[in-house]
Parts: C-alpha cells; structure tokens; sequence
C-alpha cells in the first residue's frame, strides 16, 4: 500500500489527532493495512504478538476463557477501535484477551516496538500516545465491570428464577 494512503489513513484515526506530517509519515513506515475475513483470529489469549490494530472498517469479538463458563465475549469491536493495546503497556507481555473477526475487517496493523521507539525518540508524542492508551486503558476497564455486573445480574435472575421454580413445585 502506498505510503500516502497509508499516511492519510492515519489523520483520520483519533489516537494520532494533531500529530505533524513527519510523525505520521514514520508511522506509515511501521505499518501495514491488513483484509481479514470472517471468523479470523487476529491474536488469542496468551498470545506474545507485538502488533496495535485500528479496526477501520468490520466488526471483532473479544473474548476470554473463564474456567466453567468456557468462551466468554467481553466485547464487540467496530471501526476505529483499538485492539491489542495492552502491547504498548511494559507490564503486560501476553494477550488479556483472544480477538475475531466477525465479519470481513480491514485492520492498519503496527508494530508496537518500532511504535516504541518513535515514542522515546519523540517524548512529547510518546506521552500524548501514553495518555491516550491510558484513557483506553480506563474505559476498557470500567466496561469490563460493566459487563461482570451484568453476567453477575443476570446468573442472580436465573437463580431466582430456578429457585422459584423449584419452590413451587
């Protein structure tokens, strides 16, 4: 893909809002635009891939393995979604989660240690990027608990109900 596409492609991603032509032009270069069809796994649970996908059109499942549930979908992403950006994080060295196509995606797809170095060459933009893994950090966790709350909510309805029935008969 040629580097202006890929260079444009980038203005339009919130993540790299008010990033000069320069750093969006070396961006390009440590990056790739991915066709992805359905029920695809981009990366899986345990997994030590170093690459930050933008989901810029299509739909992917997160999804983890919970022992006596089996495959849980914690979420549901669409266009301009960050996936796997636990990668750009010096704690985590493993996928949280497993991602999959759910539908035909089209994924820009960048190497997260190139990223890096961009980073620590560029501190200011190495901390814009942090602060804003950061707030997606936040979000993903406070709908991560949404979510439990809710799976909680909703084995306490059929408990209920199961008692209910069992009180009846």
């Amino acid at each position: 893909m040629r580097q202006t596409h890929l260079t444009e492609i980038y203005q339009g991603i919130p993540l790299f809002h008010g990033f000069s032509p320069e750093i969006l032009t070396r961006l390009a270069q440590i990056s790739r635009v991915r066709e992805v069809p359905p029920q695809e796994f981009l990366f899986k649970e345990g997994d030590t891939d170093r690459t930050l996908y933008i989901l810029l059109d299509g739909e992917v499942k997160l999804s983890c393995y919970a022992p006596g549930y089996g495959e849980v979908v914690i979420a549901k992403a669409e266009a301009l979604d960050i996936l796997g950006w636990s990668s750009m994080t010096s704690m985590i060295r493993q996928r949280l989660e497993s991602a999959q196509t759910t539908r035909r995606s089209t994924l820009l797809c960048i190497d997260t240690e190139a990223l890096q170095k961009i980073c620590d060459e560029n501190p200011a933009i190495g901390y814009q990027i942090a602060q804003r893994i950061a707030n997606l950090a936040a979000t993903t966790l406070m709908q991560s608990r949404i979510n439990l709350l809710q799976i909680i909510r909703e084995q306490a309805t059929q408990r209920y109900k199961e008692d209910t029935l069992e009180f009846s008969e």
